[in-house]
């Protein structure tokens, strides 16, 4: 089978979950699932300094080195940190155009392994530890590990090649894996480790502290991952215990009693501590706890850890990416015109989640990015009424996917419009007035009828005219001339509208009264009379025969003045009177009475003389 993942040793990392139809390699997530980078330990040389390159990558595999840390993207690309003797973390300007699948990191150098099966070294090469075997040009490698100063590469038909620094017997391939099917490696400092397709571990190489002296205990177990570190050996069995042998200088091989409970799916040998990934991703550390390497980060509770990695007093892991998922959603939001509309959302997800605010102007147009709006806040500056039914909304983004906030609506109040005057009125006296205006606005306005007595007068509120509509019972003369006008107001303003007088009819009233007249036998009589009033009266001009008699309209006599023309003795003692009417009521004038003299002869008397 074709195992992924990162094998590392030597004084390092080494940890690999491999075996038949087991685990994947510790190094890459056993699900392909990648995430970020947790570093911590000894840093003396950056080796826990995680390169902000790394920042929204998906990274699937990593390998420790004594000093450096290697890791690997989703996109096949391999990223180098850390300790660059011999250009250890100079990454090979010819893997720009491959896919790298696996990488393995030791003391000072590094492998990669690509899509094609083939193995790239490079860093120091005192034993030819990164001239890669000329053998291995035809063979589709498919795993990779790296001790001190040697290498191994398992191929396609489960077969192991070695490399490099021979001297503990480090590189020679025991005959009795010829007849087997390999199917995960790893390398110590000066010792290889091989598990079989049967889930049986093969050792070699140095054996000061019987690093290679596989347990007892392992017969008739099914391993199914193996990882090496500086002088000790560690295996995973299938039912998720870990077994550890060889040098226990600082406890490195005594696993702890808190993993009994628990199910491990990968395991990482480093310098002198070792490393566990359990079923629910959580990492146990032991060994000696050079500054705080097997101090798992409190960072890391609540997290899912999908890959570990041990090095020279450090250790990695691969941090599950989680996709966003929003928190605090944004709110609609009402401003006045001038004012400023913040909008905010959060999100959890790991790597934390960058931020895209978006606008559009309505429920079925395009959402369009706002240029700068990157933080969970976003501030339109100053909303005027163009802006109102804008619809705004959050996307957060990380390796893992994206979340999308749900909509928010920005509502810009508008001041009061008018959109209904009200209009002068003329009432007579008794009479109600009633006023109307009307106004648009958001919010709804509310209103205020105010009252004056004339044009420089100060207006005043009327009480209890909070409607559109005003009326005055009962006007009088007193109200003439009164003024009025409805004042809207909202949050966003205040707008009055225009002023409607009121005019209140007056009856006539006799202003001019008609006067008797004396007139010879044919002779004109004339008669005038006046009154005030509003509207201005019309006049109709009566007679009578006498003091009993009835009162009867003068056809045509409509005017102020009256004249009856060349009066005859017949018309001697008629009475006169004209009757003022307007919509207010009706004035009458006294009576004026028309004498017409009786004519009297001329007598002559003789003239006497004397």
């Amino acid at each position: 089978m074709v195992v992924r993942g990162v094998l590392a040793g030597v004084m390092v990392l080494l940890a690999v979950t491999a075996g038949t139809a087991v685990a994947d390699p510790v190094g890459v997530p056993p699900s392909g699932r990648g995430g970020r980078v947790a570093a911590w330990g000894y840093n003396g040389s950056g080796q826990t300094d995680v390169p902000a390159s790394l920042d929204g990558k998906t990274v699937t595999a990593i390998a420790a080195g004594q000093q450096h840390g290697l890791a690997l993207t989703s996109e096949g690309k391999v990223t180098a940190w850390g300790n660059n003797d011999s250009g250890r973390t100079d990454v090979p300007a010819s893997l720009a155009g491959e896919t790298v699948t696996a990488i393995a990191a030791t003391g000072q150098h590094s492998l990669a392994l690509t899509s094609e099966g083939k193995v790239t070294a490079w860093g120091y090469n005192g034993s030819g530890q990164v001239d890669v075997p000329a053998s291995l040009a035809g063979e589709t490698v498919t795993a990779i590990a790296a001790g001190e100063q040697h290498g191994l590469a398992l191929t396609s038909e489960g077969k192991v090649t070695a490399w490099g620094n021979n001297g503990s017997g480090q590189t020679d391939v025991p005959a009795s894996l010829a007849g087997e099917t390999v199917t995960a490696i790893a390398a110590g400092r000066y010792h290889s480790l091989a598990l079989t397709s049967d889930g049986k571990v093969t050792a070699w190489g140095g054996n000061d502290f019987g690093q290679t002296g596989v347990p007892a205990s392992l017969d008739g177990k099914t391993v199914t991952a193996i990882a090496a570190g500086w002088y000790h050996s560690l295996a995973l069995t299938s039912d998720g215990k870990v077994t550890a042998w060889g040098l226990n200088f600082g406890g490195q091989t005594d696993v702890p009693a808190s993993l009994d409970g628990e199910t491990v799916t990968a395991i990482a040998a480093g310098w002198r501590h070792s490393l566990a990934l359990t079923s629910d991703g959580k990492v146990t550390g032991w060994g000696t706890n050079i500054s705080g390497s097997t101090d798992v980060p409190a960072s890391l509770a609540g997290k899912t850890v999908t890959a570990i990695a041990a090095g020279d007093g450090y250790s990695l892991a691969v941090v599950a990416s989680t996709a966003p998922a929003v928190v605090e959603q944004p709110h609609d939001l009402t401003v006045n015109p001038g004012e400023d509309a913040t909008f905010t959302a959060t999100a959890s997800g790991d790597p934390a989640s960058t931020v895209q605010w978006q606008r559009r102007s309505g429920d079925n147009a395009p959402w369009v990015d706002i240029p700068g709006a990157t933080t969970s806040t976003y501030t339109l500056a100053k909303a005027t009424p163009a802006d109102n039914g804008s619809q705004f909304r959050a996307v957060f983004t990380n390796p893992a996917g994206i979340a999308t906030t749900q909509t928010a609506t920005l509502t810009v109040n508008t001041p009061p419009v008018i959109t209904g005057q009200p209009k002068d009125r003329t009432v007579n006296p008794g009479q109600d007035a009633t006023f109307t205006a009307t106004a648009s606005g958001k919010p709804a306005p509310t209103v205020q009828w105010q009252r004056r007595s004339g044009d420089n007068a100060a207006w005043f509120d009327i009480p209890g005219a909070t409607t559109g509509t005003y009326t005055l019972s009962k006007a009088t003369s007193a109200d003439n001339g009164s003024q009025f006008r409805a004042v809207f107001t909202n949050t966003a303003g205040r707008t009055a509208t225009q002023s409607a007088t009121l005019t209140v009819n007056t009856p006539p009233v006799i202003t001019e009264q008609p006067e008797d007249r004396r007139v010879n036998p044919g002779g004109d009589a004339t008669f005038t009379a006046a009154a005030s009033g509003k509207p201005a009266p019309t006049v109709q001009w009566q007679r009578r025969s006498g003091d009993n008699a009835a009162w009867t309209d003068i056809p045509g006599a409509t005017t102020g003045t009256y004249t009856l023309s060349k009066a005859t003795r017949a018309e001697n003692r008629s009475q006169y009177r004209a009757v003022f009417t307007n919509t207010a009521g009706t004035a009458t004038t006294q009576t004026a009475t028309l004498t017409v003299t009786r004519h009297r002869p001329h007598h002559h008397r003789p003239h006497h003389h004397r």
